[in-house]
């Protein structure tokens, strides 16, 4: 179950399913017979339905594109003079949806200086439950970083607002772990930008740098992933990957009901923001 969960929220269904259908062009381009084209057939059919399940925020002009080519292409029957240019038209168009893909699997890297606070808005996957754990801000905070938390359990991120004006206005860097309360919620994903907008231009407005988790995404939920990119470019928000937040939630023991951080969990969120921080 863990690892359905990891492959799509994640990311590495888009990975998968691409890779599958490149696989495929390979297959019927080098090979002939009735079992090789079952065989594309079924790998080209399975790489779609991973590819749009994995909720990659692409416009959805670049789905219809990256679909309605790669299905023309898979009923060609071999006989058109077409087919060496869809065998190429299918390869160039999945090479370049990889490659805008590929930047956002990257971990960043944040320089602090060894003085300068961290400020961290969050959900209950932050601040905890109310039980024993120790939320993994405390235990960032116990290595040494400053770190201040206004996370609250429940919180959406329309309500997030509130934290970020507790926050002073001394430069530092500000981590947003924010989107799964709208996500799993009533929100719509339109609503969930407007208030994200709110959230960041009122951060950038005080100067500060700014770090977001980037929300794994559930299938058919593109929407919230392309609000968090399209305005984390919009406002220099640099982004920690979904892969690295959902490896945390899929890990052993990583949470207590597939949601809220165990122990565990929060250790190893306190090591992955650990790892992105390097201090001057």
């Amino acid at each position: 179950m863990n690892f359905i969960l990891y492959f799509f929220g994640s990311g590495l269904a888009f990975f998968t399913g691409a890779a599958m259908i490149l696989l495929g062009v390979v297959l019927r381009s080098g090979f002939q017979g009735k079992r090789i084209a079952r065989l594309v057939a079924y790998l080209v059919s399975l790489g779609l339905i991973s590819v749009i399940l994995s909720a990659t925020p692409f416009p959805i002009w670049s789905y219809g594109i990256l679909v309605g080519v790669t299905m023309v292409w898979l009923k060609d029957n071999g006989a058109s003079k077409t087919k060496p240019w869809l065998n190429i038209g299918v390869v160039v168009l999945w090479l370049v949806a990889l490659g805008f893909e590929v930047p956002y699997q990257l971990r960043p890297s944040i320089k602090l200086g060894s003085t300068k606070p961290i400020y961290v808005i969050g959900d209950s996957v932050t601040a905890g439950i109310g039980g024993s754990e120790t939320p993994w801000t405390r235990l960032l905070a116990d290595s040494g970083f400053h770190v201040r938390s206004y996370a609250q359990p429940g919180v959406t991120t329309g309500e997030a607002l509130l934290q970020a004006q507790q926050i002073p206005a001394e430069e530092g860097l500000v981590i947003i772990e924010m989107g799964g309360n709208d996500l799993l919620g009533s929100t719509r994903s339109a609503q969930f930008r407007q208030d994200l907008e709110k959230l960041l231009a009122h951060l950038r407005g005080k100067k500060h740098r700014l770090l977001m988790f980037e929300l794994p995404l559930p299938p058919f939920c593109n929407g919230f992933g392309s609000a968090q990119r399209e305005l984390s470019q919009k406002h220099g928000v640099e982004l920690i990957p979904k892969r690295l937040f959902m490896g945390v939630f899929s890990a052993t023991a990583g949470t207590i009901d597939s949601i809220h951080l165990s122990q565990a969990g929060h250790q190893q969120m306190a090591e992955l923001v650990r790892s992105i921080m390097v201090k001057q």
